[in-house]
């Protein structure tokens, strides 16, 4: 669960110094607490792979599929592409996620795919550098 977030005016989600220092604490705190972190995804050698990444978000399939059939109540033949481009700290945490290069033309469903990704976590590795992932969601109405 990410910690407050705006969405700025060119699809960017950010997160203020002071929520990333939360989101941190939190997990800091969870692994004193209970000696590891929950829904941890630690990759063996300490750094994040894009197969861990992938195999996480295809986890949430079904949550992106339930947020595009929202979105057909309101425009039944709405279709394309989001391309979400999302930024992951060490903790495992999605700290940024933009949606620019999208095509479809809903932006509620472009917010709603950047938030389930951003519910994700990714699990804490050894790694202190920042994880760039870049998903794919095509939907296409059925005829």
């Amino acid at each position: 669960m990410m910690l407050g977030g705006r969405f700025l005016s060119n699809n960017i989600v950010m997160l203020s110094d002071f929520e990333k220092i939360m989101n941190n604490l939190y997990y800091i705190m969870m692994v004193g607490l209970l000696g590891f972190c929950p829904l941890q995804a630690l990759a063996e050698e300490g750094v994040r792979t894009k197969s861990d990444v992938k195999r996480l978000v295809s986890k949430k399939k079904g949550k992106l599929f339930f947020e595009y059939n929202k979105a057909l109540k309101v425009s039944p033949n709405l279709s394309g592409s989001v391309v979400a481009v999302i930024e992951i700290n060490p903790l495992g945490k999605v700290i940024s996620c933009e949606t620019s290069e999208s095509t479809i033309a809903s932006e509620a469903l472009r917010i709603a795919v950047c938030s389930t990704l951003g519910d994700i976590d990714f699990g804490i590795v050894k790694n202190k550098n920042h994880f760039i992932y870049k998903h794919i969601s095509n939907f296409a109405a059925l005829k």
